[in-house]
């Protein structure tokens, strides 16, 4: 496997050698859970420093401190995946992913209103 492989596996919260035997939907499908994992990382980290340079207009600080809400997010994010396998039913997979809606929510509301601001700001500016 790749160092990507392994590390999209890794971002799943799965052993990747546990998965070598593993059939090739299988490990697709976590490699898929790690790219969303790792995207929402990613994103988040932008929005996180876009909205508070936008606040601070400090690049330095808004610069440091972005990797942090980066990895917070990553260990929120990843846990509740990993807590989403233990499922025992239905039921349950749906109340265990109820945080991650949440959570979900939270994110695209800090990477939108950044977002609308740096396109309309030229609106918001004019009055």
């Amino acid at each position: 496997m790749s160092s990507y492989e392994n590390f999209l596996l890794k971002c799943a919260g799965v052993d990747a050698s546990c998965v070598k035997l593993a059939p090739d939907n299988e490990k697709t499908k976590l490699m898929s859970i790690g790219k969303s994992i790792a995207l929402t990382t990613l994103f988040s980290s932008f929005a996180f420093f876009y909205a508070f340079y936008l606040i601070s207009s400090n690049f330095l600080l808004s610069f440091t401190l972005s990797p942090f809400w980066g990895a917070f997010i990553y260990n929120l994010d990843k846990q509740i995946i990993v807590s989403m396998s233990d499922a025992k039913d239905k039921f349950h997979e749906i109340t265990l992913a109820i945080p991650r809606f949440i959570i979900a929510i939270a994110i695209a509301l800090t990477i939108a209103v950044p977002l609308e601001l740096l396109i309309f700001n030229k609106e918001i500016n004019w009055d």
